[in-house]
């Protein structure tokens, strides 16, 4: 692990993550377990790596958008001059 950069920070020092920091040792399919994991790093321990992995489903079957084809396969529709002004 490579340490932190702490360069600026006086509180959270190389010292605080080196006391703090663990690599837990769980089932990375178990969201309850991850969650629960993720709600340390406010406290006296900060657990890193793969917290939580979800292989039952890839990224591009959860967003309908991406599930109906490549954004490269997309069609590219320039932005109407009206609009274009407006935002600028």
């Amino acid at each position: 692990m490579s340490p932190p950069c702490v360069t600026y920070n006086k509180i959270n020092t190389y010292d605080f993550f080196r006391k703090r920091v663990y690599k837990p040792q769980h089932d990375t399919s178990n969201f309850e377990e991850a969650y629960r994991l993720a709600l340390e790093w406010g406290g006296d321990r900060i657990p890193i790596g793969i917290i939580y992995e979800n292989t039952d489903k890839r990224y591009e079957e959860l967003d309908p958008v991406l599930s109906e084809k490549p954004p490269i396969e997309r069609e590219v529709r320039p932005i109407p001059q009206d609009v274009l002004e407006e935002f600028l």
